[in-house]
Formats: structure tokens, sequence, C-alpha cells
């Protein structure tokens, strides 16, 4: 390592340990870690009605329309909604699709009449902050959307945690190109909104609804960008940029994490096999070294349960998006009431719902800063941490 790479890793350490002394020495006055969003749910339904709410000109907020037209200039069509009567615009979440009897519910709709017309304009947000698509839910959403409102007066936002694209199996790639197009389709992570709640914090004229906006707005830097502190990238920037050395050192660093994952994840996988054969589990078509997306690992239980499984998988590429899936052979032909009573036992295990999907039987997304995840996998935490959801998983399996 040259004199420069060290000082630089040198320099951001203490820095990050000042930091640390003086959010612990002002932690009363600061109460850097007091959130909201600490007591309430902040899985997909919640997170909609959160963002619904704010989007409504005649929500809580009592700010009008300003919100949602802060909104609106994000999408591929903004132009569009110059001519639509915002304070009109109606907001509902998990409305079901009635007109193509598909019976989906769309996650936040939006219907704006025009200020000119008796038409309206529809806007379906499909909010995947964690979760994978459905086989034909943006195809079904954009057919539903077609018959509410005809001549392509309709918009579709794909709303998602860390950017990743609709797959092929919800709506095929020549129909989505066709919608962007015909300015009819936008993609935009959580990270976007970030832009979008600063916005609505400068508009803002209510203390209550600006505090709010601002821990939304850090609860979003948290959860989707792995930032604990906003102060942390400001400090750890300004020692880079302090020098040339300083700069080159940074730039060498960086060419080298993703070797430093793949050196973790390879430590992760000795540590899963070490722990499942304490078990008496084996552990099959494990990939985490490779980044690619879907990448993990299956464990399968002892022979009494050997019809099960669980596994984790990272549902994005550079291991973004992890998911813990329990697997059963033969699911799609299975017993529907004994998959309900799987639901039931895993739901009372874990103390959380699962979900289901077309490659897994039942899936929990885990949700945990990035950084975070790297280091429990050096100091052997998020081994451990497995093997307790395993466990559970397993126990909850034996009840069947």
């Amino acid at each position: 390592m040259n004199q420069s790479t060290e000082a630089l890793l040198k320099n951001v350490s203490q820095e990050l340990k000042i930091l640390e002394t003086a959010r612990s020495r002002y932690a009363k006055q600061l109460a850097p870690d007091f959130s909201v969003f600490n007591y309430i749910s902040t899985d997909e339904m919640m997170l909609s009605r959160i963002i619904a709410d704010l989007l409504d000109p005649n929500g809580d907020h009592s700010q009008g329309d300003i919100f949602l037209k802060l909104f609106l200039s994000q999408l591929s069509n903004a132009s569009t909604y110059e001519n639509l009567d915002l304070q009109q615009a109606k907001i509902c979440t998990e409305a079901i699709t009635f007109r193509n009897n598909s019976q989906r519910r769309m996650d936040i709709y939006i219907q704006i009449p025009y200020q000119s017309s008796t038409n309206s304009f529809g806007i379906c947000i499909e909010n995947k902050p964690y979760a994978a698509d459905q086989p034909k839910q943006l195809t079904d959403y954009a057919d539903e959307m077609s018959q509410r409102h005809t001549d392509n007066q309709w918009h579709i936002v794909y709303l998602t945690g860390y950017g990743n694209d609709p797959s092929n199996n919800s709506v095929d790639t020549a129909l989505l190109e066709k919608w962007k197009q015909k300015q009819c389709f936008t993609s935009i992570t959580y990270p976007d909104l970030i832009e979008w709640l600063n916005q609505c914090k400068m508009a803002c004229q209510n203390e209550r609804v600006h505090s709010f906006l601002n821990a939304f707005n850090t609860f979003i830097t948290k959860q989707f960008l792995g930032i604990e502190d906003m102060s942390e990238p400001k400090q750890i920037i300004d020692i880079i940029l302090k020098n040339q050395d300083s700069l080159q050192a940074a730039l060498t660093i960086s060419t080298y994490l993703n070797n430093i994952k793949s050196k973790l994840m390879e430590l992760l996988s000795q540590q899963l096999h070490a722990e499942c054969q304490k078990r008496d589990w084996e552990i099959k078509d494990c990939n985490l070294i490779n980044s690619n997306a879907y990448s993990g690992f299956e464990v399968k239980f002892s022979k009494n349960l050997e019809n099960y499984g669980v596994g984790l998988e990272f549902q994005k590429t550079n291991y973004v998006m992890p998911i813990m899936g329990v697997w059963i052979n033969d699911y799609l032909n299975s017993d529907s009431s004994l998959n309900t009573s799987i639901y039931s036992a895993l739901a009372e295990s874990l103390s959380q719902k699962p979900r289901s999907s077309k490659n897994w039987a039942f899936y929990f997304e885990l949700c945990q800063p990035e950084n975070e995840m790297w280091l429990k996998i050096q100091n052997g935490r998020l081994v451990q941490e497995l093997m307790e959801h395993f466990s559970k998983i397993e126990q909850g399996l034996k009840r069947i």
C-alpha cells in the first residue's frame, strides 16, 4: 500500500471517529437516530399511503397541489400536466383493476380532470421498494388504464428502490419500449424522490409537515443509499478533494471495491458451509461470488423436511436487494390448503408476513443498509442472523 492511500484511509477513519464522538456528545440536543419511521411499518403498502397522501391536493398536509405539481415535473411527459386541473385530482391506494377483470390492485391511482374538457388523465404508480414484479403485472395495469383513459391519456410510474427495470414476464420488452416512445411510462427510484422531497420542503409553509418531509427524506437516504448521516459523505468528499494525492488514493481504492466484495462473499460462503454442516443442512447452488442478478444460495433442510428449503437471493447486480426465500418442491402444483398452513407458520415464526412469487413459494425482504451487510459479513454477524432466520423457518415447517 502506498503512503497516500494509507494516509487517506487513516484520515477518513479519524474523521468518522470524530463525527461519531460529536454525535455521542450532542445526542441529547440532536437526537440523530430518532425518527417517526422507527415506529411505523415501512413496507410497500405504508410507503404507498405516505406518497399518496403527500400527492393528494386535499391531503392532511394542507399544502394544496404543490407537492403533486413538483412530482409530475419529474415524469417523461411533464408538459402534459400543464392542461390539467391538479387541484381537482383524485388519489387512492389499492385501486382494483375492474375494467379488464384482472382484479389486481394498483398501488397508487391518480385521476386528474382536464381544465377545458370532461376527460381526465390517469396515472398508475407501481410501488416496488423491495419486491419483484408479478407475471403480466404492468401489462394488466396498462390495459386497465387504456380502458379508463382513451387516446393514451394515461401514464405508468414504475417506482423502485434501486432502479431495477420491469421484468420481462411483467411486460414484454418491445411493448415497454413502445410505452416509452409514447411517453406513457417513467421509471424512477426512491433516491430520485430525495430531490422531490427537497423541493417540497422549500415550498412547504407548515413546520410539522416540513419536519415529516425531512424525516421521510432521511429514511430514504438511509434505507436505499445506506447513508446514516449526511455529514459523513460531505466530510469524506472534502478529505478526498483536499489534494491530488488524496484524490488519486481514493480512485485507486475504488477500483478494488468489487474485489473486496467478492472476497467478503467468499468469506460468507465459507461461513455458511461451516454453519450448515453443524446443523446437518445441505447448502446447494451457492454462487455468491458471482455478482450478477439473482446470485445467492439455497439450503436444504434435514430428511424429514426434504421437500422444503430456504435461501438468499440478490435481485439486482452487485449484491443489491437481498431477499430470503422459502422453496417447496413442485410448489405450483402443491396443495393450496397446505400452502396456507405454511404461510401462517412462517408469519408466526418470523413475526412478518411473507410474500409469494413465481420462483419462491414465500419470501421476505432483508432490509438493511448495504454498508452494514458488508460489515456483518466480516465480523460474522450476518451468517448468525441468517442461521437464526433459517432455524425459525425450519421450526415453523416442522409444525405443519
